[in-house]
Parts: structure tokens; sequence; C-alpha cells
């Protein structure tokens, strides 16, 4: 995945004993693999406690519920997947590299799969949602805002394009097809993603003006 610059887990600590790095591994190590084995929903803070050799109290002490949990394994996947974004030399060449790479890591690793999971907790977890937001699309959001400033200051794209609107754009393809999965997440689709999205961004020839003789 594209490299971003995203909170530590650290910094969400909650007040109590000093965390202990093994358990801490043990336990993020845990529930990866019963995500990854019975998808979120299915698994249960026990069954997480029980694989990592911990109790449940453990668990809570540092996370307050099953979302809270996931999404520090989500982060510590995306850590570990983070590669450099290069500038390209033009927005479209970064467009495609970027869009290739989330597609490629929503699509086809287990961190897609999480992040589904992640978003299907949110109407039922509202502290989630504000983490989710803070640690992740916010900082990825920010990252993102470069590949436009680099475009707008080669004269590729118009200053009067509204950049979070196009990351909706970008972002929401990727989403729904992450989430209702009614088609693949795969090189194809970031290639026509981005053209599509390139004709609202790219400048507009300016009106010619007829001259009466």
């Amino acid at each position: 995945m594209p490299a971003v610059s995203i909170p530590s887990p650290a910094g969400a600590r909650r007040p109590g004993r000093p965390r202990s790095q093994k358990a801490r591994s043990a336990i993020l190590a845990a529930a990866a693999h019963l995500i990854d084995e019975q998808g979120l929903r299915a698994i249960s803070m026990d069954e997480v406690a029980e694989r990592a050799g911990v109790s449940k109290a453990t668990i809570y002490r540092w996370w307050p519920s099953k979302g809270s949990l996931a999404l520090e394994v989500f982060l510590d996947q995306v850590l570990q997947s983070q590669q450099p974004l290069p500038d390209q030399g033009s927005l479209r060449r970064d467009l495609l590299a970027h869009v290739t790479a989330v597609a490629r890591s929503y699509g086809q690793t287990a961190t897609g799969r999480l992040l589904a999971d992640l978003i299907g907790e949110l109407p039922a977890d509202r502290e989630l949602g504000t983490t989710l937001r803070s640690r992740v699309i916010e900082p990825i959001r920010t990252h993102n805002r470069l590949i436009f400033e680099r475009a707008i200051a080669r004269g590729e794209m118009r200053r009067s394009v509204d950049t979070d609107v196009a990351m909706d754009m970008i972002y929401g393809a990727i989403w729904e097809r992450l989430l209702v999965q009614h088609g693949p997440l795969n090189e194809r689709f970031a290639r026509n993603l981005v053209e599509i999205v390139l004709i609202g961004l790219e400048p507009r020839p300016s009106p010619v003006q007829t001259v009466k003789n």
C-alpha cells in the first residue's frame, strides 16, 4: 500500500499499567489469525484471549471493543505493507500508481477484507468510527493531497477543483467494490477509474472569442 503517515498505534493507549510488548504482539497476532479465519463479526474476545494466552481483562485494559482491537490489527498491517509513492512526473502516472497499489492491497490481501469488516462495525460503534477517521482516513487524505498539489504546480489540474470531492470519487469507487463486490479490484479497474477521474481534473481550454470585423 502507498506510504502514508499514519499515527502510531501507541498513540491510542488507554490509561493503566504499561503495555507488555510481548502480550500486545500475542494479542494482535491472535486477533489477526482469527479475523482472517472467521471474519471480524464471528470472533469473540474470549477466543482472542484464549489464542493469545492472556486474560480477557488484559485485552479490555488496552482495547475497549472488538472493533478497536481490529482497527489496531489493520493499522499494523498497513504499516507493514507501506511502500514509497514517488513523484512519477505526471498526474496520470501518479494517480495510476496510487490507485493500482490501493486496489491491489484491498482486493488481494487480508487488509481489504479487514477494512470491509471494520466499516461494517461502524453503525454500532461510534467511537470506532471517530478513531477510524482520525487515524486512517484523514492521514490518507492529507497524504493524497500532495498528488493534487504537484499536479496544480505542473499546470495539469485546475486550481478550482475541489480535491476532497476528487478523493471521494476515487475512494468511493474503490470502497464500493470492496463492500458490494460487484466487480474486481484489479489493474484494469484502476486504469479505467483514473481515466474517468482525469476528465474532471484536467484543465479545460479557454473559450475562443470570435473577433468581429
